[in-house]
């Protein structure tokens, strides 16, 4: 969330495009990267247990579609949102899907894969209690 709230908070070029409340989700769009490309920035959006958008400019057209691939099936989508969305992360691109580039992705030095099951399985204790 710390990279999303300071580019709303900072006046700039993505502001005005990202920060909107109430739109509809964006398709992520961006020609997909090549097998062995590094792809970093912002979590824009996270369409299910396995895919999100990582940013690589303000619009929707630059945020290129990935697919983690070493997510287990314990993720969830919500586990995968409280992990990464609005976060940085740097992915490695390891094939492609379509037109989804699949890919290992790291928030720091843990991965996204861990961080999402880790987060998921959180949040179902805390439903448990």
């Amino acid at each position: 969330m710390a990279a999303l709230a300071a580019v709303c908070a900072a006046p700039s070029a993505w502001a005005g495009e990202v920060c909107t409340t109430g739109a509809p989700a964006a398709d992520c769009t961006a020609a997909r990267p090549a097998i062995g490309a590094a792809v970093s920035g912002p979590v824009m959006q996270v369409m299910d247990a396995r895919s999100l958008c990582v940013a690589l400019g303000p619009r929707p057209d630059q945020w290129v579609a990935v697919t983690i691939t070493d997510a287990g099936p314990g993720v969830t989508r919500q586990g995968l949102m409280d992990a990464v969305f609005a976060e940085t992360v740097d992915c490695v691109v390891t094939g492609h899907d379509g037109e989804t580039a699949s890919a290992v992705c790291r928030r720091g030095p843990a991965s996204v894969a861990d961080l999402a099951a880790d987060a998921g399985a959180a949040a179902r204790a805390a439903r448990m209690r």
